[in-house]
């Protein structure tokens, strides 16, 4: 469960970073949809 809400941190923390979903879900190596749903 950790790993999850770890997971989902760095997430948000990467669109708040990149400023956006396009450019965090690169960084990332996701998809935009699924960083969205993360974020959300």
């Amino acid at each position: 469960m950790i790993v999850l809400e770890l997971d989902l941190l760095q997430a948000f923390v990467a669109v708040a970073d990149q400023r956006s979903f396009t450019r965090a879900a690169s960084a990332l190596n996701r998809t935009q949809s699924a960083i969205s749903t993360q974020v959300r």
